[in-house]
């Protein structure tokens, strides 16, 4: 009975992705995967996001600062998406689908994240 009321407690506090599509990462050199939800836009965010607009989470914050950026004019094919991140407070993070896409995503100190692209896409559409 006790082990039931933790399962169901673990469950309950572990994020969801409110109806968007959960996808899992990996990021970095991890060796297990971490949840991301899709945005219809296609935009990969935190589940501890979703629902929550720019108050509750860096990566949304970083999203509404993305509109306004001035990006400076690279050399070498820099990723715009990746200055974007960094421009925002950001620190880019590669991460690699379980189905094998390799993604860019901006990581934040609220341990948020969101794809790259996701910094110019996000439209705060999803689970909420």
């Amino acid at each position: 009975m006790i082990g039931l009321l933790l399962l169901a407690a673990a469950a309950a506090a572990e994020p969801t992705c409110g109806g968007l599509a959960p996808l899992d990462v990996l990021l970095g050199e991890a060796k297990s995967p971490r949840k991301v939800c899709k945005e219809p836009g296609g935009a990969l965010l935190s589940p501890e996001c979703v629902g929550t607009g720019a108050s509750g989470c860096l990566a949304l914050k970083a999203a509404e600062k993305a509109r306004s950026v001035k990006l400076p004019p690279t050399n070498g094919g820099s990723n715009p998406s990746a200055v974007a991140c960094s421009l925002v407070g950001g620190k880019v993070v590669l991460g690699r689908e379980t189905g094998g896409d390799e993604r860019c995503f901006c990581s934040f100190s609220d341990h948020s994240l969101l794809s790259c692209g996701g910094l110019f896409t996000y439209r705060g559409s999803g689970g909420s």
